[in-house]
């Protein structure tokens, strides 16, 4: 399969990398240095290989949103906080991926305080039928203009077209279904009495409900059940709150760092073979033992 742009989720590929590393060496901590760094740019390379892009952008998070944190403090809570030192060694592999990435013309992204996948959401819609590579659900938002999700870890492909048959609810629809059950991952927690058959149940109109306010007044229709139609409109504002949290088109970037990704996205790209010496540096010198094949998914990018 060709694509003309893959929007990669680096840190979610890097902490995937990062945990196998863990579990290889009977840890359940992720653990970061030379076999992370050779996993994460594996993962790219295979990526690239199997969709022969025209461009790659990597993009990584930069911090929590502060809107997000703003509307629930709990935010998030529920994940795993890594040790300063844990932190210091993934930065340093961040920073590594991306000097490398940059050399083998990879356009790298990151901004403070802005999750990759608000990012991701922006480039999203600077391009035509983009593929965006992640397992994160956040992401499947998006497909209903136009962009496909590929999970690497299941190896599964999500457009338009098989959407439904993998959800149960038109892409449409998505938000309001996750609105309605919560997602765990970022601790937003879902309508007590709606988990996900019942939500489905609520989201099987025609036309496609697609916001809370088309939520509530099918909610008010006489034919929906008393029981759904009750907890639909006495928890409006936390299904109001729950879209304002999973929503990536809520997070409105700057004047300022909008000309930062612009430029990211923008920056010319020439294959640099003084690569070589970045992987040498960072343990790497395997890769460039037949770094000519490694590379080969590299050098037709631009």
């Amino acid at each position: 399969m060709s694509a003309k742009v893959l929007l990669v989720d680096g840190t979610q590929v890097l902490y995937r990398s990062a945990y196998a590393t863990g579990y290889k060496l009977g840890s359940k901590e992720p653990v970061f240095g030379p076999t992370t760094i050779a996993t994460c740019l594996g993962i790219i390379r295979s990526i690239a290989w199997k969709f022969l892009p025209k461009s790659v952008y990597v993009v990584w998070d930069g911090g929590r949103s502060e809107r997000r944190m703003q509307l629930l403090p709990t935010y998030k809570s529920g994940r795993r906080e890594l040790t300063e030192e844990v932190k210091v060694s993934m930065l340093d592999d961040i920073l590594s991926i991306s000097s490398i990435l940059e050399k083998i013309c990879c356009r790298v992204t990151i901004l403070t305080s802005r999750e990759a996948d608000d990012l991701i959401s922006y480039l999203s819609k600077r391009f035509i039928n983009p593929i965006i590579i992640s397992d994160d659900t956040d992401y499947m938002q998006l497909i209903q203009y136009g962009v496909s999700v590929y999970r690497p870890t299941s190896d599964s492909f999500v457009s338009k077209l098989t959407f439904k048959n993998k959800f149960g609810v038109e892409p449409e629809s998505y938000l309001i279904y996750k609105a309605l059950v919560g997602d765990d991952s970022d601790s937003i927690e879902g309508i007590k009495g709606i988990g996900p058959v019942y939500a489905k149940s609520i989201l099987s109109t025609n036309p496609p409900i697609a916001t809370v306010k088309e939520l509530s007044e099918n909610a008010e229709r006489e034919d929906v059940k008393k029981r759904i139609s009750q907890l639909v409109l006495t928890n409006l504002p936390t299904i109001e709150r729950n879209v304002q949290l999973l929503d990536t088109s809520f997070e409105i970037l700057t004047s300022q760092e909008v000309i930062l990704i612009e430029n990211s996205m923008n920056s010319d790209v020439k294959f640099d073979e003084s690569v070589v010496y970045d992987l040498e540096r960072v343990g790497l010198s395997w890769i460039t033992e037949h770094f000519t094949q490694w590379s080969s998914p590299f050098r037709r990018l631009i």
